[in-house]
């Protein structure tokens, strides 16, 4: 497999910086979006192999990115984040199968196994 390629996608500018940043350390190609808008037009250009998306973003929230994602690739890795998150949104992240959802504030290494391991299980790649 060639180098995965990670969307971060927040409207919080520093966040999505401290997060490319982060995980560009790890060997993965990093494109962001500042908004979900952003993130469905990254995700149509193509080559994206995993999907970090903020839920409170203005044009589209993180559901609405997830849920586009899922309408054209059921496997491709999805992961939720806010810091305000009601149940009733988890329970549909789930169902449209994130692959998780973390809460904000975010630890950085347990962002980072995650997304190794989802890059590892869904397209056998390891960081070299």
């Amino acid at each position: 497999m060639v180098t995965p390629r990670l969307l971060i996608s927040d409207d919080d500018r520093s966040l999505r910086q401290a997060l490319a940043d982060a995980m560009s350390r790890c060997g993965l190609e990093i494109a962001t979006a500042k908004d979900g808008a952003e993130a469905i037009r990254v995700f149509d250009s193509g080559d994206v192999h995993l999907v970090i998306a903020d839920f409170h973003m203005p044009g589209a929230n993180g559901l609405e990115v997830i849920r586009h994602i899922r309408s054209r690739d059921r496997l491709l890795p999805c992961i939720l984040m806010s810091a305000e998150l009601p149940q009733a949104i988890r329970f549909e992240a789930e169902r449209m199968a994130a692959y998780a959802i973390f809460d904000k504030p975010l630890r950085l290494e347990t962002l980072r196994q995650a997304v190794m391991r989802s890059l590892q299980e869904v397209y056998g790649w390891r960081a070299g």
